[in-house]
């Protein structure tokens, strides 16, 4: 199953997830040809866009707008048609239809979680999460932190923030779980002092969080957990939330703190979490983005 479907209740684990503990790849998708793929992006084009046609009177009016009739929009090719959507275009529908906009494509009663951006450049803008969703923001960040180094079975420090609505919190951990691996929740904000004292007690392979956070433990561990970073065990660093993971620099700092390899992740509130990774240990390097699948 290269994507997870709508359920009658929700997983906090893949199923078989420990058969993947060994393979390549943690999704057959991965590995699949180049016209399956094609195949499969256009299957979920089609749905996809008569879904938002039946079910939102948004996108119904934006199709009217720019005279797409979208059973005619099937290939990739054609999406090309179809105009973007603006962070603006969504902060007015949310505003003319609150709490979750005239976007939303669901009743109310199907929405099981809400997401909200940090709010940088306003007021933070919300989504509304099925539990289909959920479970498609699961199997696409799980295939991430698969691709940047996680493990079923491993022990997860959890150093992004818990609070605000983060993706990087209760998103992640909900991956972390679903991808088979154990996670401890402390979160950034819990205290740098209660992470450190955790890495130390409990020896975790991986750590996720934001670069600048990872470098900060890696300088007081010593005084905190009484022994340097390098000598806490950790093997993969999974970054993310702000710029540092993609510049060398950073990320070479961060590896030679710990001494373990560093990956990072990118995404957001509206799309869950993607892949943009690098590893620098052996000289090799590897560059890849996890793709989503509409379902």
């Amino acid at each position: 199953m290269w994507i997870a479907k709508r359920e009658s209740e929700m997983r906090f684990r893949k199923p078989l997830a420990f058969s993947h503990a060994i393979a390549a790849t943690f999704s057959g998708v991965e590995t699949a040809s180049p016209s399956a793929i094609r195949d499969l992006q256009e299957h979920r084009l089609s749905v996809q866009l008569d879904y938002l046609a039946a079910r939102s009177a948004f996108y119904r009016r934006r199709f009217h707008a720019a005279n797409i009739d979208v059973s005619r929009i099937r290939t990739i090719e054609d999406l090309a048609r179809v105009p973007f959507t603006t962070k603006q275009d969504l902060r007015d529908s949310l505003a003319g239809m609150p709490p979750l906009g005239e976007h939303l494509a669901a009743s109310l009663e199907d929405v099981v979680q809400i997401q909200a951006s940090s709010g940088t450049t306003g007021s933070p803008s919300y989504v509304g999460l099925t539990e289909a969703d959920v479970l498609a923001w699961q199997e696409m960040t799980a295939r991430a932190l698969f691709a940047c180094g996680m493990r079923p079975g491993d022990l997860v420090l959890h150093g992004f923030s818990m609070s605000k609505g983060f993706v990087g919190g209760i998103p992640i951990f909900q991956a972390i779980q679903y991808l088979g691996a154990r996670d401890i929740p402390i979160g950034a904000d819990g205290g740098f002092d209660r992470l450190l004292i955790a890495c130390r007690d409990l020896r975790p392979r991986c750590i996720v969080g934001t670069p600048n956070f990872l470098l900060f433990l890696a300088e007081k561990a010593k005084e905190l957990a009484g022994v340097e970073a390098a000598e806490l065990g950790v093997e993969c660093l999974i970054v993310g939330g702000e710029p540092g993971g993609g510049i060398p620099a950073v990320r070479q700092a961060i590896e030679q703190r710990w001494n373990a390899t560093c990956r990072e992740l990118m995404g957001g509130h509206r799309s869950g979490v993607h892949l943009l990774g690098r590893e620098q240990r052996r000289r090799r390097h590897v560059h890849g983005r996890a793709r989503s699948y509409p379902g």
